[in-house]
């Protein structure tokens, strides 16, 4: 019995390396690329900006249409939420430059350049709530507001076209925006 016992245990030996290395080849070879997961990472980024911008927009739509004691206030928030929201995806923009790649650079051109348009407009709306009292009026927030509406609409609707370039900034970062799903949104 001793020589079968020795057999045994070596068959098991091997089948446990086999195991490990095959489990450790699969993992290995279904890893995104570096570009794929800059691509994921500024898709899923502007995704939600884009996401939190609507939302607020939609949200002091309503608050318009029907408004009531504590209207004013709330649209302050919204526009709060919307100035944050630019804020963060800058902040995200700015410290998740893009892999070393043919185009990397031109890539990060495109971003810094979406991201000071962002935080131009942010500042803007912000300073622009920051003025007014607590008293604010409907009216008076109209005012001070509307003339930043279409920056924010440009801007989205720049979303697209800074993701759309980027990706066509070279063949690798092309691939991995292709191959990112939270960039399918973008095509």
């Amino acid at each position: 019995m001793p020589t079968i016992a020795v057999p045994v245990r070596s068959l098991a030996s091997a089948v446990a390396v086999a195991a490990t290395l095959s489990f450790l080849a699969a993992g290995c070879g279904s890893s995104a690329s570096a570009e794929a997961n800059w691509a994921d990472s500024v898709c899923t980024s502007v995704g939600n900006w884009q996401d939190k911008i609507k939302k607020s927009a939609d949200d002091i739509k309503s608050k318009l249409q029907s408004p009531s004691v504590g209207t004013t206030a709330a649209i302050k928030d919204d526009v709060r939420s919307a100035v944050d929201a630019t804020e963060g995806l800058v902040a995200d923009l700015k410290e998740n430059g893009p892999p070393n790649t043919e185009g990397s650079t031109e890539a990060k051109q495109q971003l810094d350049t979406f991201a000071t348009q962002l935080q131009t407009t942010a500042t803007k709306t912000g300073e622009a709530l920051d003025s007014l009292s607590g008293g604010t009026s409907l009216s008076e927030l109209g005012a001070k507001l509307a003339p930043l509406a279409p920056q924010l609409e440009v801007l989205a609707a720049s979303a697209k076209s800074t993701v759309n370039s980027i990706s066509a900034s070279g063949t690798k970062l092309k691939e991995g925006f292709q191959d990112a799903d939270s960039c399918k949104r973008y095509d």
